[in-house]
């Protein structure tokens, strides 16, 4: 079987990388994050270097096996709708992060859809939670959530 491939290093598999049983909802919005997202990160990143450091993952998982602190809780929620996605590259750096943030906030707000990124210089990631109140981009640092646009 083929598999659904949305760059490189990006398929089906490692949005869901547990293999959760899915209602369709979340299926929907699993894919739905991840075309409204990905091909933007790889026009600006690179399709061979994008991967998915975060992708669904099941309320219950992240209750048992993920220490979420509380003002987290709802960002963190989002993937188990299938509204959020994490992703990462080889030589991330928080410059070309907030490059990206800037690239794909128009064509993701286009569409009427609030977008809140947040961008781990620490830890190399950029987070994308979908279905939020307005368009934020914050840098996750020692101190907490700085909103830089």
């Amino acid at each position: 079987m083929n598999k659904i491939k949305f760059a490189d290093n990006v398929t089906m598999e490692s949005l869901n990388p547990h293999n959760f049983a899915l209602k369709n909802d979340y299926i929907n919005n699993l894919v739905y994050t991840a075309l409204a997202i990905i091909p933007y990160a790889n026009e600006y990143i690179g399709t061979d270097k994008v991967r998915v450091t975060r992708g669904f993952l099941s309320r219950k998982y992240m209750q048992d096996e993920i220490r979420i602190p509380p003002k987290k809780v709802d960002d963190l929620y989002k993937h188990a709708e299938g509204l959020a996605i994490e992703l990462t590259w080889d030589n991330f750096d928080t410059e070309s992060a907030i490059g990206l943030a800037r690239f794909i906030l128009n064509p993701v707000t286009r569409f009427k859809d609030q977008v809140k990124i947040v961008i781990n210089g620490n830890k190399k990631r950029i987070s994308f939670y979908l279905n939020v109140n307005e368009t934020e981009v914050y840098e996750d640092t020692t101190d907490g959530l700085r909103q830089i646009m």
